[in-house]
């Protein structure tokens, strides 16, 4: 969570902050974290974007 209180992934950070901030607070080597594929949100119009490389569970639970 940073300073406002909202998660970090619901914020706007490049990849670059982002594997920075996976190494430090979840542990994750910097190439692991560059190579983890992302969830792209955006408000409007509601979307929702996913990165390949999901494993099929995860897509099914996102899908519920």
């Amino acid at each position: 969570m940073v300073g406002d209180g909202e998660p970090l992934w619901e914020q706007d950070y490049d990849d670059c902050s982002a594997g920075v901030l996976n190494r430090f607070v979840h542990g994750l080597y910097l190439a692991t974290s560059v190579a983890t594929p992302r969830i792209h949100r955006q408000l409007w119009p509601d979307s929702l974007q996913l990165e390949q490389g999901f494993s099929p569970v995860t897509l099914e639970l996102l899908k519920q």
